[in-house]
């Protein structure tokens, strides 16, 4: 399926947190690995939308790019009072720092107005860099259920190569995304 991402996706599983209504749930996982034939209803993105925003603990504002400089990038959209997220925040980081300079990591803190972020981000020690989005337009363009947590894996042009929406990812889960998604073995 590569090159092609009107709906390839590598999993969908609507069990996350969702903002004010709960969504059913579309397909499905098996002991948190994605399945490779899983689809998000009505997923038409072929890049990411271009928005601009601030970045998590720092004056000013850092750009969602909708070209990645060129390497293959990993956008995972959470928020503090997402079990779920919380429970993933930990293996997206062991894998950023496995994969070092080959995989960029950036993580959106959707939804979440308030500072419950920053305990999040030291009970997870997560260091990648993160950027705020209090309205969730990021979620509400990738047109998948309102529900966290949400992967985006990026490709070195800027093609949105697959989305993940489901179960908190593992870090065995994450990097089979990685490899039969973006081609990056880790």
């Amino acid at each position: 399926m590569p090159g092609v991402m009107a709906a390839a996706l590598a999993g969908v599983l609507v069990a996350g947190c969702a903002a004010g209504a709960s969504a059913p749930a579309t397909a499905g996982s098996t002991a948190g690995r994605p399945t490779s034939s899983a689809t998000a209803t009505g997923l038409a993105l072929a890049t990411l939308p271009d928005l601009t925003l601030p970045r998590l603990g720092v004056a000013g504002s850092e750009r969602l790019p909708a070209v990645p400089a060129g390497t293959p990038t990993v956008i995972n959209l959470w928020a503090s009072w997402c079990t779920p997220c919380q429970q993933e925040l930990p293996s997206l980081q062991a894998v950023a720092d496995s994969a070092g300079p080959r995989l960029r990591f950036l993580g959106v803190l959707t939804k979440d107005g308030g500072d419950g972020w920053r305990q999040t981000v030291q009970e997870t020690a997560v260091r990648y860099p993160s950027v705020r989005d209090d309205d969730g337009e990021l979620l509400a363009r990738l047109r998948v259920p309102p529900a966290l947590p949400v992967t985006v894996l990026v490709r070195g042009d800027g093609s949105v190569a697959g989305v993940y929406q489901g179960p908190a990812l593992t870090q065995p889960a994450l990097r089979q995304l990685v490899a039969e998604r973006l081609g990056v073995a880790l």
